[in-house]
């Protein structure tokens, strides 16, 4: 007898017999969490026995959350989470014991820095598209990232293949880069984005009568939609520092 998590149907899981017919039960859902999915699950068992579901939610902006949910079989049914009712359907829960797992493992935190102090790019950066080693280099200066530029794919940012970033790290923070724009080229820019289906972005560039600072947003980016610029300033040709300010929601505030 063989399980399956359906993909197609979140929670859904089936068991297929060797010969027979097919059964089919939700054994999680949403319920009344605020814990949408789940999606795309897997069943962990431990050495002593027990069992568990990893899955992630869905957070919109915010990234794929990573879950993990106590499970038990009950009549030769998995029942996940927390099922208070006894209706065989569980739901997510937020907080649980640790697995029973031998030893001790302090706690790990994913790489977030944001400082260029290594000679390679760590784990918590990405590309927009499959990195090619032209668009940066980290030999300049210790702490410094330098970004070559590339030709604008599309009316946007959309298809821009070197934009160099990250996950949102939390629901509330904020990021400060500094930015040196002496060596930008004539209609060359720079900037700080938070990009998606929307996205926003300020950024330095150089024109034809100096440099300049503008605050721009797309919207349906992925569907070829141009970009609206906000602000527009003059700037002098010297460091500058911007910095995008995140609130609950995703909401962006630049400066």
């Amino acid at each position: 007898m063989v399980g399956h998590f359906c993909r197609a149907n979140p929670g859904l899981f089936w068991v297929v017999p060797k010969f027979g017919s097919y059964e089919s039960r939700i054994v999680l859902d949403q319920g009344k969490t605020d814990i949408n999915g789940p999606h795309q699950g897997a069943w962990v068992d431990t050495p002593s026995g027990e069992s568990w579901f990893i899955h992630f939610q869905d957070r919109g902006a915010y990234g794929r959350i990573i879950h993990l949910q106590p499970m038990q079989w009950i009549s030769d049914w998995p029942v996940i989470g927390a099922d208070s009712d006894g209706n065989g359907r569980g739901e997510p829960v937020t907080s649980f014991r640790f697995p029973d797992i031998p030893g001790r493992y302090p706690v790990k935190k994913p790489q977030a820095s944001d400082e260029f102090g290594q000679k390679w790019l760590g784990l918590q950066w990405q590309w927009n598209a499959n990195p090619q080693p032209s668009w940066w280099s980290l030999s300049a200066r210790p702490g410094v990232i330098r970004l070559f530029p590339g030709d604008l794919v599309s009316g946007n940012l959309w298809d821009m293949p070197n934009l160099l970033m990250q996950k949102f790290p939390a629901e509330l923070f904020t990021a400060t880069a500094l930015f040196d724009p002496a060596s930008l080229s004539e209609g060359n820019q720079a900037g700080l984005l938070a990009m998606g289906l929307d996205y926003a972005c300020a950024a330095i560039r150089k024109n034809g009568v100096g440099w300049q600072i503008r605050v721009a947003t797309c919207r349906n980016a992925d569907q070829g939609t141009p970009e609206t610029t906000e602000e527009e300033t003059s700037a002098a040709p010297n460091r500058v520092h911007l910095r995008v300010s995140v609130t609950a929601g995703a909401s962006c505030r630049f400066s």
